[in-house]
């Protein structure tokens, strides 16, 4: 459609933009770095332009099964920094398995709130898969983070319309524990 033309252009006219504004403040070598990535960017959004959403979920299954596998092997083998460890380190590169928790629990949520379960198994099954990620990520300590995925839970609970006698408890429980978790 045009829109989504429209939309493209305009996103390739900001990585663009963007690479040449790195390229101006003196750091072309980050630049290239960056270059890099949004061309691994544009090849993963070509491959998968034309997949089917029913093999979403099972990406999603795939990127939250494996970021909760990386997050608990950051607790074993991670990579402390300024007193948190929050990477796995593979010789020079390293990389954060948080980042890869939040498509996945996105991807998963999405299908477990839109499935044709009844309300509480929708809820209770919404809100057990998003406690893995988030205690696991409580545990190294990484706040920023985990309120991310607290919040993108709670936004996903509220966006599969799961109903306000779940969801007020729920919120009451998680305002009471919250200064708990962050002492």
């Amino acid at each position: 459609t045009p829109s989504s033309k429209v939309i493209g252009d305009l996103a390739l006219a900001l990585v663009g933009l963007g690479l040449a504004n790195l390229a101006l403040t003196g750091t072309p070598e980050l630049a290239v770095r960056q270059a890099m990535i949004a061309g691994g960017g544009l090849l993963a959004l070509t491959a998968f332009w034309r997949v089917r959403v029913r093999l979403l979920g099972i990406v999603g299954w795939l990127a939250y099964g494996a970021s909760v596998a990386l997050l608990a092997g950051v607790l074993v083998a991670g990579v402390s920094a300024n007193g948190a460890t929050r990477w796995i380190g593979i010789g020079s590169f390293s990389f954060q398995p948080s980042e890869l928790a939040k498509l996945g629990l996105l991807l998963v949520l999405a299908g477990v709130l839109g499935s044709s379960l009844p309300e509480w198994q929708r809820f209770v099954a919404a809100v057990l898969l998003a406690l893995v990620p988030i205690a696991l990520t409580v545990a190294q300590p990484d706040l920023s983070t985990t309120t991310l995925l607290a919040v993108l839970a709670g936004a996903m609970l509220i966006i599969g319309r799961v109903p306000a006698r779940f969801l007020l408890p729920l919120a009451a429980a998680a305002a009471v524990s919250a200064p708990l978790a962050i002492g």
